[in-house]
């Protein structure tokens, strides 16, 4: 009879440097085992072509330990198909498949769509054997449906990751996080986003994330000549303006988007549940002769339009639009004011079917706390935007900016530096507000001073006159 020797384990991590001593971990498997996580790579590996020495361990392991709930392989090659599905797809209480192989066949990933229980889907495909998607396409028949996946985190050029929502991992999705390596155009951005709209319509959070640190300077040479191509503005975006439940939408690219402040309101309006925003604020690389096309007024129109949204990251550009704050006008060479520009228009003027159907959010305080501007600039007075800003998002705390190509952090350092200075003293107000009032929370003073003369329409008076005691829902 089989004895393992921990019977009460839960969780096992095994290091090996090659999947053919896999089976030395045998003996720690045990039936209460619920997480497994399996590192079996090496330069030595001694691995023919096409073989699998992974598959014999996980015939194994799903005798062994049926209770499985997560299983992450880290290995060389994923290839035999049978040996691979069939274990894996007996872990019948299994949630969480992380696949991190430097080779695997699509026919794998499309033998696991009939788990029953498999919830979220990690996968790396940038080793994956493209000559066998055509044939996927043409027999879509070929698997079933994720019919539990509701999360999926997959590594890969952007046309494999289109082919491989629409042809095999069909289901619809709450959370996909995309990660790419080199560049991607336009053309094939919007043509997973649309495959994403049609396969996910209740979608509530997207994440994309491209590098191009591999190979920068060969892909800045590429960007430098064909900018058009790469170049990403709001029509890649028009698909996704129709999944209405997104609260979080992530772009990370390796150069900024072209979304100015009407592309932005377009979102917004789109998007009435997003709470977290990123539009590339973080560039590895800009061109030369290029400005930031959201300005403040674009900031004014989140705090309108997007109240629910706690982190926002975009390029703001700060050197040529004026801005109020009260009834001044802030600029650090007052020769140069421009007229001011108008605000974003009210929300009961735009077209019904602009306006956002969650009414609750256009009455609440707006509720970002954390702004990324990257490497923008601005050129106004520092101290005068930080107050601003507090000004038009009571919550915000911080402000993240990073170095410019010339390694300058430009201006928005010192505005963060301001703003936490304007929030100690907020602060400190609070504390000396809370101090200075009476048991029944009446400021200290207050009660006396309008009873003197013993008229309860001056008591109601002084509540009414005495700004820092009344609070607005």
């Amino acid at each position: 009879m089989y004895s393992p020797y921990l019977p009460n384990l839960h969780t096992l991590r095994w290091v090996a440097d090659s999947a053919h001593v896999l089976t030395c971990c045998l003996p720690f498997i045990s039936p209460s085992l619920r997480n497994l996580e399996v590192h079996a790579v090496g330069t030595s590996t001694p691995v023919p072509e096409r073989s699998d020495a992974t598959g014999g361990f996980l015939c194994n392991l799903a005798q062994m330990a049926p209770r499985l709930k997560e299983v992450r392989l880290v290995v060389e090659r994923l290839w035999m198909v049978q040996d691979i599905v069939t274990p894996l797809n007996m872990l019948e209480e299994m949630e969480v498949l992380i696949l991190d192989t430097g080779s695997i066949t699509p026919f794998i990933l499309r033998g696991l769509s009939c788990h029953a229980s498999l919830q979220r889907l990690e996968v790396d495909l940038c080793g994956i054997d493209e000559s066998f998607l055509p044939q996927l396409a043409q027999n879509p028949s070929l698997g079933g449906e994720y019919v539990a996946l509701k999360d999926v985190k997959i590594a890969g050029d952007m046309h494999i990751v289109d082919m491989m929502l629409s042809v095999i991992i069909c289901a619809p999705l709450e959370r996909l996080s995309i990660s790419t390596f080199g560049l991607t155009s336009k053309y094939n951005m919007t043509a997973c986003f649309k495959t994403v709209a049609s396969t996910c319509p209740g979608l509530r959070a997207l994440v994309l994330t491209s590098t191009i640190r591999a190979d920068y300077d060969h892909c800045v040479n590429i960007l430098r000549m064909e900018w058009e191509e790469y170049s990403v503005g709001m029509d890649v975006f028009g698909p996704l303006l129709s999944l209405r439940s997104l609260e979080e939408v992530e772009v990370f690219l390796a150069y900024p988007l072209y979304v100015d402040d009407l592309g932005l309101e377009r979102l917004l309006l789109a998007w009435p549940r997003i709470r977290s925003l990123q539009l590339s604020p973080l560039p590895e690389w800009t061109p030369f002769i290029w400005a930031p096309p959201i300005t403040l007024k674009g900031l004014e129109m989140v705090a309108r339009l997007g109240k629910r949204i706690e982190s926002l990251g975009v390029l703001v550009e700060g050197t040529g639009t004026s801005f109020k704050e009260g009834r001044r006008l802030i600029l650090r060479d007052p020769s140069r004011t421009p007229s001011t520009p108008p605000l974003t228009p009210d929300v009961s003027t735009l077209p019904s079917s602009q306006r956002s159907n969650d009414s609750s959010a256009m009455f609440s305080r707006p509720m970002l706390r954390f702004l990324t501007v990257g490497p923008s600039f601005i050129s106004w007075d520092e101290e005068a935007v930080a107050r601003y800003l507090a000004d038009l998002f009571p919550s915000l705390s911080s402000i993240m900016c990073i170095p410019t190509a010339t390694g300058s952090l430009g201006d928005w350092k010192r505005v963060e530096e301001h703003l936490a200075v304007l929030r100690g003293e907020e602060r400190v107000q609070a504390s000396k507000k809370e101090g200075s009032e009476g048991e029944d929370g009446i400021p200290s003073g207050l009660f006396d001073e309008a009873m003197e003369d013993g008229d309860d329409d001056s008591y109601e008076w002084a509540l009414t006159d005495d700004e820092g005691f009344l609070t607005s829902d």
